[in-house]
């Protein structure tokens, strides 16, 4: 009752990955689900006891978490790194524009609500403002 693929055919290798995923999944979810269970009842048994309570384990849970998270959203690690990697772009571009400069806010009319100004240097060595 099973799918019948050619032996080495590359359906054969995609149902066989596909399954070890599935495997791998349903192995990790139970991982989480355990450490979770045993980091919660190491919360209540510390707390009845009185005494501090450990962050292994939750430590563990994270890391569990983590795991089963790229296993599932592969896709979401890959643009993580994108954005990080946009983010110091932008950082380093404002970083390389010169200094900024902050206005104080003072009043609550529109008028008076401060900017935040680039002081940037001439050629001349003149300080120029720009909004």
């Amino acid at each position: 009752m099973g799918l019948d693929y050619p032996f080495g055919s590359p359906q054969e290798g995609l149902a066989i990955a596909a399954f070890y995923r599935k495997q791998n999944t349903h192995f990790m979810t139970t991982l989480s689900i355990v450490n979770a269970i045993i980091s919660v009842g190491n919360g209540l048994i510390s707390a009845l006891s009185g005494g501090s309570s450990t962050t292994s384990n939750g430590d563990n849970l994270k890391k569990a978490l983590e795991s089963l998270k790229e296993l599932l959203l592969p896709e979401d690690e890959t643009e993580k790194s994108h954005k990080e990697k946009r983010v110091m772009d932008i950082l380093e571009a404002e970083v390389a524009s010169g200094p900024l400069s902050v206005r104080k806010m003072g009043g609550t009319s529109l008028r008076d609500r401060g900017s935040v100004k680039r002081r940037r240097s001439d050629t001349d060595g003149r300080k120029q403002s720009e909004s």
